[in-house]
């Protein structure tokens, strides 16, 4: 199934609302938003709509080498996948960690910062047509990259001024605003006040059914971190509650579920792009109740992943990271994760 029109109609209508000023530039956007033809679909006529990420680390900007630009350096993005994106966010967020292996990133906010149109003409085997792409601002602590060999000839980190696509450059200033305009609006005290004391502690459920099947959810744009990518369930600690009963909780808010037995498998110790954070994994021996999706608004779906298959993308990398040493050697222990000069290092107790 398609993103739907709608949301993608209802996405463009905000992000013109707010930028009165591109409203000339915007116009082939609105009549390829207004036609009845499905806006994602390649064989539109008219064209389509894509999704990229502009991602800054340390002053520099990720881009990637197309192919089938001839080599052109742009943002990581792409097509709309029928069947894997929900939303325009989450397609910018799948084609960024496909293409550059990129996932512990921090967005500005998950509406568009910059929405591009350009035509492209004389490219092979295809028609002449209009890109309408809705860019997404990131910021990432992590450089180590790594390209998609079938589409691009390699990814970098570029000085601005080294961009020479009038289009990127665009997406590029659009980050820089609004970085600027965040920082303008922080408030030390109200920011303090909604994390609270200390470093932050997140509680995490490996739960397998008698098959061997890992449930995973799809979290929504509506949550503060990691929105629009896949894990295990999981959600905070409050003050007044240890991190089991921390966990049952979740687990009856979440999934419906009682869980039992509960047992404590690993501690990450975890610096990413949101800062730092301690995330506490536990297993289940059983469990009491029939698992649904009674958080809609936080959770997108809930899947079984099959023993052996690869993690639906994209996948929060310090989870995937914690699923494949409990897979290894059963309880890790402690782990730390993205620290400087540590690698996913485990066994600590």
């Amino acid at each position: 199934m398609p993103v739907p029109a709608d949301h993608i109609r209802a996405v463009f209508d905000s992000y013109l609302a707010a930028h009165p000023d591109q409203a000339d530039y915007l116009k082939p956007a609105v009549e390829l938003l207004t036609a009845d033809d499905d806006p994602t679909a390649r064989d539109n006529p008219v064209g389509h709509v894509t999704a990229s990420a502009i991602v800054q680390h340390e002053g520099r900007f990720l881009a990637v080498e197309h192919k089938k630009y001839s080599g052109l350096r742009l943002q990581p993005g792409g097509h709309i996948e029928a069947g894997k994106d929900r939303t325009l966010y989450g397609a910018a967020v799948r084609e960024l960690a496909e293409e550059t292996g990129v996932r512990d990133v921090k967005p500005v906010d998950t509406v568009p910062i910059h929405i591009g149109v350009h035509r492209l003409v004389n490219i092979a085997g295809e028609r002449d047509h209009i890109h309408v792409d809705f860019r997404f601002g990131f910021t990432t602590i992590a450089s180590k990259l790594r390209h998609d060999a079938a589409e691009t000839d390699g990814a970098a980190w570029m000085d601005p001024a080294d961009i020479e696509n009038a289009s990127f450059r665009a997406g590029a200033d659009a980050l820089l605003a609004a970085l600027e305009h965040q920082a303008a609006a922080f408030d030390a005290d109200v920011d303090a006040a909604h994390r609270g004391p200390g470093i932050p502690m997140g509680v995490y459920l490996i739960l397998r059914d008698a098959a061997g099947r890992l449930l995973v959810g799809l979290r929504s744009d509506k949550v503060g971190v990691s929105p629009e990518m896949w894990a295990v369930p999981c959600g905070s600690r409050e003050f007044d509650e240890s991190a089991h009963d921390a966990l049952v909780r979740e687990a009856q808010e979440e999934l419906g579920i009682t869980v039992k037995g509960l047992r404590h498998v690993a501690t990450a110790d975890v610096l990413n792009s949101y800062g730092p954070t301690t995330a506490m994994y536990f297993t289940a021996d059983s469990f009491d109740g029939e698992i649904g999706n009674r958080e809609p608004e936080l959770c997108r779906e809930l899947a079984w992943v099959e023993p052996g298959a690869p993690l639906p993308v994209p996948f929060v990398e310090h989870v995937e990271s914690i699923l494949n040493l409990v897979a290894a050697c059963g309880t890790p222990g402690y782990t730390a994760i993205g620290w400087p000069n540590t690698t996913a290092t485990a066994g600590a107790r």
